[in-house]
């Protein structure tokens, strides 16, 4: 991975679903300007029982 990729700064979203997620990426296609940089982050999925994911 290229250096300059090890830090993010820019705007995070943040969802308790991946449906919601998934939601709300679909609204966003319409209106990110090129080269906005986001992050999208999803809680409560992956595997049961493994904290710290």
């Amino acid at each position: 991975m290229h250096p300059t990729m090890h830090t993010f700064a820019g705007k995070a979203r943040c969802y308790n679903s991946e449906d919601a997620a998934m939601e709300a990426i679909r609204k966003l296609n319409n209106t990110l300007k090129p080269g906005e940089n986001i992050v999208i982050v999803i809680r409560y999925e992956g595997p049961p029982q493994r904290r710290g994911m």
